[in-house]
């Protein structure tokens, strides 16, 4: 219980912090730029999900196994290998950004800076991984979470205290810097034997071949969150792409103890199944989901009680739709925490293409149906069906699981034919 309480801890100090940022950001720019600012940090949030495509998260399967069968040495050259790979395709993945964002606005500051930050993001989440999957979970979820977030608020109180006028460029710099020195904090607190030069192979192949459904669902769970914020980008303006996006902060919130709690007990999944401890798997994901449903619930009423009230004396007379707009988007996280961790038990015993492919329907279709009903109706309706559709993939994950495993690790009432203990 201990692990929950901590890492839930760990993940709303860093939620509040991201909620101070987004304070700070609707404050102090004109609603249009804090729309770009939003759509950006989307796409450097769901491409920081690709550094290593997968090796981050083969690692959490493969490491344990090789420390519990006393192979330390080959557990750091694996580390080593993905740390490396994990920068390298992070680097790229910046520059890739920087180039597109050069080419479609004619913005090379914006551009480099948003590729700065992508870069740190990319090698923060590498080093957390790696953290965990040593054995330091408690710090891995922490910067996993947090450290960016919070070395970013400092850089911005220091960008706020020095007499330049608030701008776009000046806040993605903050942004940049922040990420890009966090990554370094994270990455120093691995294990001096990861950076060693131990001779043999040094490509992650295993983790890599372990990992890459998995980090292909993550990717494509986070392209969920953020189409929202894209799409009324498009459709309507940048304006509104800011109401969207600071209320998907707001939202995160709510989904932050799911969310922290998946990330700090996958090991403990991965022992339970291969122990045949279905049962204790079963029991684990009721007691994640059921606080976590109750901690939504309470963020539900407190949104429509007073977020008429209160959302526009926080971000500002522009932010006035945002008590709805979050109402409709707690919907889909709703679901989400009644699941617990199903979604990421699936994934580790076996089910993570099942999962990347129920999320490319998802995505492609619900982006599709957000769109029109965007076009046709307006920006309730676009929120409304993005809402459902991510409360429907909940629903098909554990369904899923039931079927496969014979045990609900939710509260999400689904149909079970049979029960793990009956099989065996």
């Amino acid at each position: 219980m201990m692990q929950f309480v901590l890492a839930i801890v760990s993940r709303y100090s860093s939620t509040l912090v991201q909620f101070l940022i987004s304070i700070i950001v609707a404050n102090h720019l004109p609603a249009s730029d804090a729309g770009v600012y939003f759509m950006i940090f989307g796409v450097v949030t769901a491409c920081s999900m690709a550094a290593g495509f997968g090796a981050p998260d083969g690692a959490v399967q493969l490491i344990p196994s090789l420390r519990l069968a006393g192979k330390l040495e080959d557990a750091s050259r694996m580390l080593h290998a993905i740390l490396r790979f994990g920068a390298i395709t992070g680097l790229a993945g910046g520059f890739l950004l920087a180039l597109s964002y050069w080419l479609l606005t004619s913005d090379l500051a914006a551009a480099l800076l948003s590729g700065l930050r992508l870069a740190g993001y990319s090698l923060n989440f590498t080093a957390s991984q790696c953290l965990v999957a040593y054995g330091r979970s408690q710090f891995g979820t922490f910067a996993y979470y947090g450290i960016i977030n919070w070395v970013t608020i400092i850089v911005i109180g220091v960008y706020l205290a020095l007499p330049f006028k608030v701008s776009l460029i000046g806040m993605l710099a903050a942004a940049g810097i922040g990420s890009s020195l966090g990554a370094l904090i994270t990455v120093s607190a691995l294990p001096l034997s990861v950076f060693r030069g131990i001779p043999g192979r040094n490509f992650p192949g295993a983790a890599l071949q372990t990992g890459i459904p998995i980090a292909a669902t993550r990717v494509a769970q986070t392209l969920l969150i953020w189409s929202p914020v894209w799409i009324a980008g498009i459709v309507f303006s940048a304006s509104d792409a800011a109401v969207v996006g600071v209320a998907s902060r707001l939202v995160m919130a709510a989904g932050s103890a799911i969310a922290a709690v998946r990330f700090s007990v996958r090991a403990q999944v991965v022992e339970f199944a291969v122990a045949n401890r279905w049962s204790e798997l079963e029991l684990l994901g009721k007691k994640i989901a059921k606080p976590a449903t109750a901690l939504c619930i309470v963020a539900a009423v407190a949104t429509l009680a007073v977020g008429p009230y209160v959302f526009p004396l926080i971000f500002g007379k522009g932010y006035h739709e945002l008590w709805w707009v979050t109402a409709i988007l707690l919907f889909g996280v709703l679901v989400e925490s009644m699941a617990g961790p199903a979604d990421e038990a699936l994934k580790l015993l076996g089910g993570s293409r099942f999962m990347l492919v129920l999320q490319i329907v998802v995505l492609i279709g619900g982006s599709f149906a957000q769109y029109v009903a965007a076009l046709v109706v307006g920006l309730w309706a676009q929120l409304l069906i993005s809402s459902i559709s991510f409360g429907m993939m909940y629903i098909g994950i554990v369904s899923r699981f039931v079927q496969n495993f014979g045990v609900n690790p939710s509260i999400v009432p689904v149909r079970q034919k049979f029960r793990r203990d009956q099989r065996m």
